[in-house]
């Protein structure tokens, strides 16, 4: 594992246990880069597991596949219709975490959806979900190319942890 950074790109220099148990009482948003999916994944369950809402579910989703779904999801949740949808993938998660991967892939379309989301979770004080996103890549380029939006990756890049290419769960 690299030394994880803690958002806007500033370089931590304690060790990823210690900034593990620094924020395990936090619900900021978490970003993992680099690595393999299940490298990403893991630490977001790692995450999880030590955060307050470790009772609650862990919803993994794979954007590169699933984006589909995330949109009608991310719809469903911000228009306030069909609240009870199983299959929804943010509902499911509610009380716990919602694990997006390879958000790098995002439409633009769906990229302003869950930037209202983000905004949604940073306005509601009762803190019912914790948002993890992973990318294969660091978000800056996609950012400075316009392929992915500035205030979403403003808002996404709160906890940063970048994985190294070994890990794998």
């Amino acid at each position: 594992m690299r030394v994880p950074s803690e958002g806007r790109g500033g370089c931590s220099k304690e060790p990823p246990a210690k900034l593990l148990r620094s924020y395990r009482h936090s619900l900021a948003c978490l970003l993992v880069i680099g690595g393999q999916v299940d490298g990403r994944r893991a630490v977001a369950l790692a995450f999880h597991e030590a955060g307050p809402l470790r009772q609650g579910p862990f919803v993994f989703l794979d954007c590169e596949r699933q984006e589909d779904l995330l949109r009608a999801a991310l719809e469903a949740v911000l228009t306030h219709t069909d609240p009870t949808s199983a299959a929804n993938p943010v509902l499911a998660a509610w009380g716990g975490t919602l694990h997006l991967d390879s958000v790098e892939q995002l439409g633009l379309d769906t990229q302003r959806l869950l930037l209202c989301l983000v905004h949604e979770l940073l306005s509601d004080q009762a803190g019912a979900l914790r948002l993890s996103v992973g990318a294969a890549s660091e978000l800056e380029q996609a950012r400075d190319e316009g392929r992915f939006l500035p205030a979403l990756f403003d808002g996404l890049d709160k906890i940063r942890f970048e994985v190294d290419r070994s890990i794998a769960a």
